[in-house]
């Protein structure tokens, strides 16, 4: 494993996604490539409607481990969104999505670990999606999964 996902998932448990930005913004003041605290911060600013942040976020969490391959696809998506904002953020993702050969992730065991922690603070709801939806549902942006969910 990694040096750093460890303490960045231990550090995860320790928070709250309520208490974003400030305990996201003590982290990265002590491990600035923490992967974890990167890749909340990114979904974070998604959900805050600061897309360029997120991208960059985003972009340096899966710089620091490559596993996390969703914040690659976050990173296109999160691009293309600023390019076209009158489009959803569904909508961007999905053609980036399929754009890019429909780009794998939720594979890899480190990412399964990272969106499984997740997913244990931050509970999925029953989602009556489509398909194309229902493969974003465990990205941890309230504002795309609560998207997926109408879809």
């Amino acid at each position: 494993m990694r040096p750093g996902f460890s303490s960045g998932l231990a550090w995860f448990d320790q928070s709250s996604w309520s208490d974003w930005p400030a305990g996201v913004a003590a982290r990265l003041r002590q491990q600035p490539r923490c992967a974890v605290a990167r890749y909340v911060a990114g979904c974070r600013c998604f959900d805050a409607n600061r897309p360029a942040i997120a991208v960059r976020h985003l972009m340096i969490a899966n710089h620091a481990d490559a596993q996390l391959e969703s914040a690659a696809l976050l990173v296109f998506a999160g691009l293309a969104w600023i390019s076209d904002p009158t489009r959803t953020l569904l909508e961007t993702l999905a053609a980036t999505w399929i754009e890019y050969r429909r780009m794998p992730f939720d594979r890899t065991p480190r990412e399964r670990e990272l969106l499984d922690h997740i997913a244990a603070r931050v509970p999925l709801e029953a989602y009556a999606a489509n398909a194309n939806a229902a493969v974003f549902r465990r990205i941890p942006i309230l504002r795309l999964r609560e998207t997926v969910r109408i879809a």
